[in-house]
């Protein structure tokens, strides 16, 4: 009966509260005290359940149940001893004999928490506080822990917040829920609760530290500054006091520590803790225990980044859960006391806090006060990896990178969680050096890439470290390095996903990279707020950009945005616009080198000018700008523009030999351009003017001063600027000295390389040619043949080299035996064929010639327009308008900057436009084309102009002839041989011109040799120098007779349209004056003079008719073509006369007459560039032979050129036509009808094709020149860049 009571007792809830977590033996005692009666028996269970619990079995209260406090006892050995699943297995089986049993489920649970099942131990949590909400104050924040590991802080603050409405003051509840509303950002919740706790204890480190924390998150950075400092004051005070105190103890030997510490726990439990109403003593003390043990819980619980708990991963929770967190000697107090007793973890705290101000610190700009408070943690603990993590990227934003690798190296050594990031920063620190060490650098890159694969901007940076390294490299591999470039570039200028969030505006970083609100960043804002419209509108955009990122920034974390970036080249930026540069400055310079190696200049200038929008001072993105801008310049043939580029180089370097050989080739390039001002026809000796002296001066004086810094820096100067000299010399007038620094050279070349000699011989031929030394240069080049295997380009060269010379000393046969050998020996190069091309055209063998060229077009690699464009000349040449114009639009479509080749488009389209009728559209484009300047085009692109202006004059009084505007007519063709005669007395004093025949068969033979700038040497004898290639009219006063008759006969027409029949006979009578020119224009030419003079005195009247008849028996005589037609058409108005011989009075011309020599051309015409305009009446102007020739502005006195319904009735060969060749431009014309009284004449103008003056065959311009004007040579090396040509290669 006595053991039945005690079980009945045992199952009361008065009872369990009374032993609750005692062991068997505590249970028996209180069991003694209750019923005294039954001491024995309470002794004998006692002693029981000790032997029972010795042996491993459960005690057995009777036969049908086991004492559940022993099974209870025996989980929680297990627990102590870390086996958790046999602890679980014995809880779980007290509570199937009792469920509902408290310290079964608060163990249990304990476990659960233990092995991390948080979803179970909340189960069982949550069960104790169902039952019973004042069980125990430490449930609430045990479950609470159990949803924060889970990620549900606001489940877990609610839970910590109804423990803080049943016990007010239980501090761990308020600790934790102050850390978790740090997480869940509610700063205000976070500052009451640490508040309090500070109000009941003002030394309390973890409260101070959590209210400096909260103050930061509200932004009031000062006060959690001031709450840092006073823990640190604090924690460095006591761990100064326990370190004394242990020196004091060790030296003593003993003393009475244990007892004065237990005591002092016991004290604290009841000063600290009140007791709440309606709950027992023994309740409140045992869940102080619980509450404490949660302390470490509620350190951890606030701050989770990567700098909490100095770094150490630690489960919240985990400590002093021993006996199930039930026993009564555990408090709060006596935790706090454990952490100020401990100088380990003391000095962990002390660590800890001192990190989180220095972050601060630096949060707010203070570097200097951050890195005091981190070498402190140093101090304290050499290895704190964190701690040097954070020192070395705060010498980095002080900028002091030679401090920095050193603990980012033992950074990496002691703390794995931000050796990716180091290994990054030691990389990106490499590169930036002015000596980069790429081989550490991609070392570093690549292994933070191994650790972080999923980085985009170390996979940025890798990229851009692996193209300075390929850059570096030897040889070069540009190709390669753009690649890499090109993918970061891709990655930094990519649009943001529109789901991304935005963690950044533009403009609104700091130069760490960081959100504006840190240190510095109104000075950020406000330097990039200079392109405003005002200061204070910049000022107000700071304020409000730091104002609203403030809060955002003080609540980020401090790794996060430390590292922040598109590419670690930001972090180790030192100017503060590289900083904020999303794409580095050195990813654009290393563009720019490897798009200067490849020759791609418009690129390279862009991505230098993105470079110095960045860094707008560093001297060599300037440097590399101004050379690249000059090279780009120049190929656009603006050579003024590239000449200051030049300069602004060699100011900046001024002794940069590159900078200098690249405008001496400006300079050269410039002189001749400069040359071609009057419209590429100076053909003299003498430089083009003053100016173009000047820039060859110049041009030298640079070459002069490369050869004497070489001779400084103790090398020799490149060989292409020693031959640029002497091409500037000889372009000077000075060849004698030109063959002197080509002797120079000879003697810097070693005599076993064989490509460097044969060059060398083929400059030195060249030179010899301008010279006027022919037969020398033939030698030459026979001893390049000899010396050169028949199966080198060399030797190719060097016969295109000797027929060049064998054309120059009129030897046509040989030199086409020249070019044909080798056509023979390199039948797939296209400039073999291009240059022999060049030689059909030069030799008017046209078809030849544009067969050549389609050759050399289809063994092209690509469509080359300079090549289609002299197909065009010579199809053009022969009359094939349409595919001439073709050609024309092709190079066009390939190359639109040729101004030559538009202006020779323009001008076939108009002529195909005459030869189809349509006079009125031709007339608008020569109109356009006689105000437009003759471009100027070197003579290096062998690109001849077509279209010299008397030649437009004449094809634009031929429409006006057509359109009925005679006197419009009249004026383009006395304004066209006044064009012409003054081109030939510019180019050629009447000392010097030519008067034999121009018609010759040797009228397309070669002329002086041009030199660099255009001009010529000294003019060669005149048997070994043919007629120059300018059109006959412009090379010699026979030449312009014949022209002038051409323009004589079309004003006759315009005045037999006009119905002006006495001045058309005082033309025509002039017109046979010219006897020597109508002989050379043929037979034809007189009889056709004689035939117009004959219908002009037929037009007079009867008095003229004798008149007539004597004229047309003249012509007659000559050639009987246009006096039978005229017969078949009209027949005989009177019978013919027989011995037409006496003078006639009257105002016609006996035949017999002879002629009084005159001025070949009318003065009274002088309409010269401009279109036909009315101006004001005056006299008629008196002209040989009477009559009178009406002013501009009178009226035409009759009808214009009116067309027949039906088509000529005269015969082809009896259309009059002073030269009636079918391959002249006049045969492509409609026959125009001139109705002269009643009688019908068909005539057409005489002009002929605008003359193709070819530039002849000319060296191969990389055997010759050496490419001595493409400027093609590295630049030099950037700051940390690759190592590039230093122009040796020139």
């Amino acid at each position: 009966q006595r053991c039945q009571l005690i079980g009945r007792w045992l199952d009361s809830p008065s009872a369990h509260r009374g032993v609750e977590g005692a062991p068997p033996a505590a249970a028996a005692a209180a069991l003694a005290a209750a019923v005294p009666a039954v001491a024995a028996v309470a002794a004998a269970a006692a002693a029981a359940a000790m032997s029972a619990m010795a042996h491993g079995i459960p005690l057995i209260v009777d036969s049908a149940k086991r004492d559940l406090a022993s099974v209870v006892a025996w989980g929680r050995q297990k627990m102590q001893e870390g086996a958790y699943e046999v602890a679980i297995q014995h809880f779980t089986a007290a509570l199937d004999l009792k469920p509902g049993l408290m310290h079964a489920l608060v163990a249990r649970g304990d476990c659960h928490l233990k092995m991390g099942n948080e979803e179970k131990a909340q189960q069982d949590f949550a069960e104790v506080i169902s039952k019973d909400a004042g069980f125990n104050r430490n449930i609430y924040v045990m479950i609470a822990l159990c949803f924060k590991r889970s990620g549900d802080y606001h489940k877990a603050i609610r839970y910590l917040t109804r423990c803080i409405g049943h016990f007010a003051s239980f501090r761990p509840a308020l600790i934790a829920r102050g850390e978790l509303s740090l997480k869940v950002r509610e700063y205000e919740k976070a500052r009451m609760d640490f508040r309090q706790v500070l109000s009941h204890s003002p030394m309390d480190l973890v409260a101070h530290r959590g209210l400096g924390d909260a103050l930061r998150g509200l932004g009031n950075f000062r006060e959690a500054l001031k709450h840092y400092t006073k823990a640190i004051e604090d924690a460095a005070s006591m761990l100064a006091e326990l370190r004394s105190g242990q020196q004091e103890m060790s030296t003593n030997q003993g003393g009475s520590e244990g007892e004065g510490s237990g005591s002092g726990h016991l004290e604290d439990d009841d000063d600290d803790q009140g007791t709440p109403s309606g709950h027992r003593s023994g309740s409140s003390g045992g869940s102080e225990g619980r509450g404490e043990d949660l302390n470490a819980y509620g350190d951890d619980g606030g701050r989770d980044d990567a700098h909490s708990d100095s770094g150490e991963t630690r489960r919240p929770g985990d400590d002093g859960l021993q006996g199930g967190g039930c026993s009564p000697k555990a408090s709060s107090s006596t935790q706090r006391d454990e952490l100020m007793s401990d100088p380990a973890q003391l000095q962990n705290f002390l660590a800890e806090t001192y990190l989180r101000r220095a972050l601060l610190l630096r949060l707010t700009g203070h570097l200097e006060a951050a890195g005091e408070s981190l070498l402190e943690i140093l101090q304290l603990d050499l290895q704190h990896g964190l701690a040097l993590f954070w020192y070395a990227k705060v010498l980095l934003e002080q900028s002091r990178h030679q401090e920095a690798p050193g603990f980012l190296q033992a950074s990496i050594q002691h703390y794995q969680d931000t050796s990716a990031h180091a290994h990054a920063l030691l990389g990106a620190l490499f590169m930036s050096w002015s000596e980069p060490d790429c081989d550490a650098a991609l070392r570093n890159l690549r292994e933070a890439n191994r650790l972080e694969p999923g980085s985009s901007p170390i996979r940025v940076t890798l990229w851009i470290a692996s193209a300075m390294s390929l850059l570096r490299s030897s040889p070069r591999d540009p190709e390669g390095a753009l690649q890499h470039l090109d993918r970061a570039l891709h990655v930094l200028t990519a649009p943001k996903p529109a789901n991304a969030p935005e963690k950044a505006k533009n403009g609104l970083a700091t130069p760490r990279g960081h959100l504006c609100g840190s240190g510095g960043a109104a000075a950020a804002v406000l330097a990039l707020g200079k392109a405003e419209k005002s200061p204070e509108e910049t000022r107000w955009k700071a304020t409000k950009a730091v104002v609203m990122r403030r809060e955002e920034l003080a609540q980020g974390g401090d790794l996060e945005l430390a590292l922040e970036c598109k590419s670690y080249l930001q972090l180790v930026a030192q100017d503060p616009q590289q900083r904020i540069a999303e794409v580095p400055f050195l990813l654009y310079m290393l563009r720019t080198v490897a798009l200067c190696d490849l020759c791609r200049w418009e690129e390279a200038v862009s991505d230098c000018r993105r470079a110095l929008g960045i860094n707008p001072n560093d001297e060599t993105a300037q440097y590399t700008l101004n050379i690249a801008s000059g090279i780009l310049r120049a190929k656009g043939g603006k050579y003024d523009g590239a000449v200051a580029c030049f300069s602004k180089a060699i100011r900046l370097r001024p002794v940069s030999t590159e900078a200098r050989i690249h405008r001496a080739i400006a300079l050269s390039r410039g002189a001749r351009a400069a040359t071609t001002i009057s419209q590429g026809l100076t053909e003299s000796g003498a430089p083009a003017s003053e100016k173009v002296q000047e820039l060859l001066e110049e041009a030298v004086d640079d070459l002069v001063a490369v050869d004497q810094q070489a001779q400084i820096n103790g090398n020799s100067a490149p060989l292409g600027a020693s031959h640029l000299r002497a091409a500037c010399l000889c372009s000077l007038g000075r060849p004698e000295d030109a063959h002197d620094v080509l002797q120079m050279c000879r003697e810097s070349i070693g005599q076993g390389n064989i490509e460097l000699l044969a060059r060398q011989s083929a400059l030195e031929a060249e030179v010899l040619i301008l010279l006027g030394r022919y037969r020398e240069a033939i030698e030459a080049c026979t001893e390049m043949i000899v010396s050169i295997p028949p199966n080198s380009n060399l030797h190719v060269e060097a016969r295109l080299m000797r027929g060049c010379c064998y054309s120059e000393v009129g030897e046509i046969d040989r030199a086409f035996e020249e070019y044909r050998e080798a056509i023979v020996l390199a039948p797939e190069r296209a400039d073999v064929h291009e240059a022999s091309g060049e030689l059909f055209l030069l030799h008017h063998w046209f078809g030849e010639a544009a067969t050549a060229f389609g050759t050399a077009a289809r063994l092209s690699d690509a469509l080359s327009p300079r090549i289609m464009y002299k197909r065009a000349l010579a199809l053009l040449a022969v009359g094939n308008v349409a595919a001439s114009l073709k050609d024309m639009h092709k190079a066009l479509r390939v190359n639109p900057n040729m101004p030559v080749a538009v202006r020779a488009r323009d001008g076939v389209s108009a002529l195909q436009s005459a030869t189809s009728g349509d006079f009125r559209h031709a007339y608008v484009r020569f109109n356009v084309l006689l105000h437009a300047a003759v471009p100027r085009t070197p003579a290096s692109d062998r690109l001849p102009a077509l279209f010299l202006p008397h030649e437009i004059a004449v094809y634009r009084g031929v429409c006006s002839l057509y359109l009925g505007e005679a006197s419009a007519a009249i004026q383009d063709f006395a304004a066209a041989v006044e064009l012409a005669q003054q081109v030939l007395l510019a180019n050629f004093p009447p000392g010097e011109q030519g008067q034999g025949s121009i018609f010759s068969e040797h009228e397309a033979s070669t002329g002086p040799r041009t030199t660099l700038s255009g001009g010529r040497s000294s003019m060669p004898s005149s048997k070994d120098h043919p007629v120059s290639r300018l059109p006959p009219e412009v090379t010699s006063q026979r030449g312009l007779d014949c022209f002038a008759c051409e323009a004589q006969y079309n004003i006759a027409l315009c005045q037999l349209v006009a119905k002006q029949y006495g001045n058309a006979l005082s033309t025509c009578q002039h017109l046979l004056d010219c006897q020597e020119a109508l002989k050379d224009l043929g037979p034809q030419a007189i009889c056709l003079a004689w035939f117009l003079i004959g219908i002009c005195n037929l037009a007079l009247g009867d008095s003229s008719d004798q008149l007539a008849r004597e004229a047309f028996t003249q012509s007659y005589a000559n050639d009987p073509r246009y006096v039978d037609d005229f017969l078949r058409r009209h027949g005989r108005r009177n019978e013919p006369v027989v011995g037409m011989t006496q003078n006639v009075m009257g105002r016609g011309m006996s035949p017999v007459e002879p002629p009084s020599r005159g001025c070949p051309v009318p003065p009274a015409f002088r309409r010269v560039g401009a279109p036909y305009r009315p101006v004001r009446s005056r006299d008629s102007v008196t002209v040989h032979g009477g009559g009178s020739v009406a002013s501009p502005g009178a009226p035409s006195s009759g009808g214009g050129a009116s067309q027949a319904p039906g088509a000529c009735d005269a015969a082809a060969e009896a259309i009059c036509c002073l030269r009636p060749d079918k391959s002249r431009f006049s045969a492509k014309l409609p026959p125009l009808r001139i109705q002269v009284k009643d009688v019908v004449i068909w005539g057409r103008p005489s002009a002929g094709w605008p003359v193709v003056r070819p530039a002849g065959p000319a060296p191969p311009t990389g055997l010759a020149r050496l490419d001595l004007l493409q400027q093609q040579e590295g630049l030099p090396p950037i700051a940390g860049g690759p190592a590039v040509d230093d122009g040796s290669s020139f």
